[in-house]
């Protein structure tokens, strides 16, 4: 369970209760995990928090799931 936000616009500091799914990062690190998803075409949007990639199950589609995880892989497989 987590707390997402609805956004900037009219309604900045509103929570929204969800899901997210959250990945650990293996030597790549949470920051180049986040990084690969959003230089996805489309960008594919995460957060941080509490050193875990946080997917909001809210914005997930399941046709997306396997350019998420090749995003995820690549990022992994990229470290020397």
């Amino acid at each position: 369970e987590e707390t997402g936000q609805i956004g900037g616009g009219t309604a900045p500091a509103v929570d929204l209760p969800s899901v997210a799914v959250a990945v650990m990062s293996g030597a790549a690190g949470v920051e180049r995990l986040e990084a690969a998803l959003r230089a996805n075409e489309p960008p594919i949007v995460a957060r941080i928090a509490r050193d875990r990639l946080l997917l909001d199950v809210r914005t997930l589609d399941e046709a997306d799931f396997p350019a998420i995880a090749a995003c995820l892989r690549g990022a992994e497989e990229a470290i020397p």
